[in-house]
């Protein structure tokens, strides 16, 4: 289990740097805005809970209180991370929400099998984006599961 974050903060895994950068904007715009750490694969995600090579230093690269997780990742897929995440004792409890624009059922299952906290897929449009953005927020800050109608 993790002990509680001092500063609730999210960790984004997405490999895309211009939907990580929209998310970004999207959960700035409204305050407060919990602090947004980024990295773009699987393999970076794992090293950056593990707190090894560049994230060794906590108080640069806390840990998170929610991961936003995309699926479609370069390297070690997202239910691979997330498979990775579930089977460490202390993040049995740590919120993981897949944010996908995957609308395969079979791995809305296969991650909700695994321990997934929530399912979002990726609204279409920066209007729509805002109101999921809220939800992530939301749960980010208050360590709810939180959903916003795209």
């Amino acid at each position: 289990m993790i002990p509680p974050a001092s500063v609730p903060s999210i960790l984004l895994v997405e490999d895309a740097i211009h939907e990580a950068y929209l998310i970004k904007l999207a959960l700035e715009k409204k305050s407060p805005s919990p602090p947004l750490h980024h990295v773009m694969d699987g393999r970076a995600a794992i090293d950056y809970l593990k707190g090894v090579g560049r994230y060794a230093d906590r108080s640069l690269f806390p840990l998170p209180t929610v991961v936003i997780l995309d699926l479609h990742l370069p390297g070690l897929h997202g239910l691979e991370v997330l498979a990775w995440i579930r089977a460490q004792p202390r993040f049995a409890e740590l919120p993981v929400l897949i944010f996908t624009a995957s609308i395969d059922p079979k791995q809305r299952s296969k991650a909700e099998a695994l321990g997934a906290t929530g399912y979002l897929e990726k609204p279409s449009g920066f209007e729509a984006l805002m109101g999921t953005a809220a939800a992530l927020r939301a749960h980010a800050m208050n360590g709810r599961v939180a959903y916003a109608s795209a």
